[in-house]
């Protein structure tokens, strides 16, 4: 790639509005999920009983571990 003094100029623009007030990078995030999908995945099952809901939403031994 070769650097022109324009898109030197214009680097530098980009890269100073990712500099916080308080003098950290601001690194910009990629989505992955659309807002509905997270909030998809992210809730509980509405018919999920009282039986299953520890089964699902507590981790086992082996999960422990990992962690």
């Amino acid at each position: 790639m070769i650097f022109t003094p324009v898109s030197i100029e214009v680097y530098k623009r980009e890269c100073e509005k990712k500099i916080e007030n308080d003098g950290r990078i601001r690194i910009p995030t990629r989505e992955l999920l659309s807002p509905s999908q997270r909030a998809n995945m992210l809730c509980l099952p509405d018919d999920l009983s009282d039986q299953l809901l520890p089964r699902y939403c507590t981790l086992s031994n082996e999960e422990l571990a990992l962690i």
